[in-house]
């Protein structure tokens, strides 16, 4: 009969420690890929936000404009009616107004057959982990209507 030296154990048991190590090794990568899908939904879903805060805005603005109320020479107060209803938006998708931030209109560009006028929003979107930078999120609306000539 063969003796076993009292050091090596059955296959089984050195299986177990081998077990314990892979789910350690493919724990950290399925952790890191759960965390970068994360922050990449997040990230694209304030953008779409965005997008979509700032097409309501322009539609408003091309009301405004068409509407013949003279808005191209009252830029500001155009402005001040278009602002509340994208930051509506963004608290409706849980987005701080405070992180939002929108341009001046341009001064409206006409030539024979239509005018147009431009804006730019932004929204900053802090880190989820850590103390890194913010991430800046930036869309220029151009908005066309015809010219009244």
């Amino acid at each position: 009969m063969m003796h076993r030296p009292a050091h090596a154990l059955p296959a089984s048991g050195r299986q177990r420690g081998v077990a314990a190590i892979e789910f350690a090794l493919i724990a950290m990568l399925m952790l890191t890929l759960l965390i970068g899908l994360t922050v990449f939904w997040r990230a694209f879903q304030v953008q779409q936000s965005l997008y979509r805060a700032a097409g309501d805005g322009a539609r408003h603005v091309l009301t405004l404009m068409t509407s013949g109320s003279g808005a191209c020479t009252n830029l500001a107060q155009v402005k001040s009616l278009v602002l509340p209803i994208i930051t509506s938006y963004l608290n409706e998708n849980r987005l701080s107004e405070e992180d939002f931030t929108m341009s001046d209109l341009a001064p409206c560009a006409c030539n024979a057959s239509e005018c147009s006028t431009s804006f730019d929003v932004q929204y900053r979107l802090l880190p989820l982990l850590g103390e890194s930078t913010s991430l800046s999120i930036n869309n220029k609306i151009v908005v066309h209507f015809p010219s009244r000539t």
